[in-house]
């Protein structure tokens, strides 16, 4: 994104998206289309929550995007549209954006109630050590909340991670440790158990 078309669109969000930094808000403005106005995320469209995620989780990932290291692989659909949207941002730009998303309004999602599956309960618990044992994410260790998101999304990362999609280029540090994380054998069907327990979390 250029600084010409962050000045622009200033004007037309400086109403819409509270902030304390008017250039973060305006530098928001083009993911409002996928993220929503406050970052609560859009199934349909496959965009998944980002409010109130670490901002060094943020930065780290629109790095990876701008810089080839996620969304480069020809599998991942709707990682390189994100890789597009990334491309042009430089680290200033980066950190500013990433601090803007992370102080935006905590998201939650309804999901329709029912009982926890064991094997999922069972899947989950090599997950905690990492993602937290409520799947709200450690600092620490750079791991993202997780607890709410859409299992679409998260069964598609999960599968990325095992088939190699995602997390298998050098430079991805904590995505490697994840792809290393996930056994080969792990099948779709657990994949999709796990989505499903992590987003009723």
């Amino acid at each position: 994104m250029t600084r010409p078309l962050c000045g622009i669109l200033l004007a037309l969000v400086a109403c819409n998206v509270t902030a304390a930094d008017p250039a973060a808000a305006a530098g928001y403005f083009p993911c409002r289309s996928c993220h929503g106005d406050q970052g609560q995320g859009s199934a349909a469209i496959h965009a998944p929550a980002i409010a109130r995620q670490s901002p060094a989780y943020l930065a780290r990932q629109l790095r990876h995007f701008r810089d080839g290291i996620r969304g480069g692989h020809p599998q991942d659909t709707y990682g390189s549209q994100m890789a597009l949207m990334a491309a042009n941002l430089d680290d200033p730009e980066i950190k500013q954006l990433a601090r803007h998303i992370a102080a935006l309004p905590a998201w939650t999602v309804a999901t329709a109630a029912a009982p926890p599956e064991p094997d999922a309960v069972a899947a989950y618990a090599a997950c905690a050590a990492c993602h937290g044992r409520s799947g709200e994410g450690l600092e620490v260790a750079g791991t993202p909340r997780i607890a709410g998101l859409d299992r679409r999304y998260i069964a598609t990362q999960l599968r990325h991670f095992r088939d190699g999609v995602r997390g298998a280029m050098e430079q991805d540090d904590t995505g490697r440790q994840m792809r290393a994380a996930l056994p080969d054998s792990l099948s779709d069907a657990t994949i999709e158990q796990l989505a499903r327990h992590i987003e009723r979390m």
